[in-house]
């Protein structure tokens, strides 16, 4: 599940609280959060995605806005990509987005944060 800090820059980019699965929720006796599966937003809380959430929240394709190349969604255990072919010469290939990392988890984020960087005129939430 996002992290604290990852669930508040997701919502600040945008992303419908909605669309979470998870929620931290506010303990108000020890005044801080504890993670839980699902449940009700109630004031102090803050929603939260599971990997299945972030790997949905993610567009399959992205088009390229100044040459009109489309770029699909790759990944695996280590990386994460948006690439493809050019338009123009189908030899060439054209990589938009591409990280790599151990941690699976923080690389479907970066790309999630990348996309509403960056296209998000083009991605609907």
């Amino acid at each position: 599940m996002t992290t604290l800090e990852q669930s508040k820059r997701l919502i600040e980019l945008g992303v419908k609280k909605e669309s979470a699965d998870r929620v931290w929720k506010w303990n108000k006796e020890s005044l801080d959060y504890r993670p839980e599966k699902g449940g009700k937003l109630e004031t102090g809380d803050i929603p939260a995605w599971s990997i299945n959430r972030l790997l949905n929240l993610l567009p399959s394709t992205i088009k390229e806005k100044s040459s009109g190349n489309e770029c699909t969604l790759s990944f695996g255990k280590d990386y994460v990509e948006y690439s493809g072919y050019d338009k123009c010469d189908s030899s060439v290939m054209v990589q938009l987005y591409y990280a790599e990392g151990r941690d699976f988890y923080e690389n479907i984020y970066n790309a999630i944060v990348w996309v509403l960087e960056n296209h998000k005129k083009t991605w609907v939430l």
